[in-house]
């Protein structure tokens, strides 16, 4: 699964279930998903803080119930997936 060049994000860690709908309520997407939407389209930012912080967001969002796993095996540096000039 941790191949060169590839970067595979997980909704949680290997084991545990995914916490996507919370009690009495319908979103729109899971916690996992929330976060990164809110995040994928920072300018310039590498995509490894950008999962760093949806990371925390879901674990604080759901009391460390969830915790999102990263499996990185990119051989470059600042990869980011939504570049402006900076």
């Amino acid at each position: 699964m941790h191949g060169a060049g590839a970067l595979i994000a997980f909704v949680c860690a290997p084991g545990i279930p995914a916490i996507d709908i919370p009690a009495g309520q319908v979103p729109r997407n899971g916690l996992f998903t929330k976060y990164l939407l809110r995040h994928i389209k920072t300018p310039n930012e590498d995509i490894r803080m950008i999962l760093s912080v949806v990371r925390k967001e879901v674990k604080q969002d759901s009391k460390s119930r969830q915790i999102p796993f990263v499996s990185d095996g990119l051989l470059e540096k600042n990869i980011s997936l939504c570049d402006q000039p900076r």
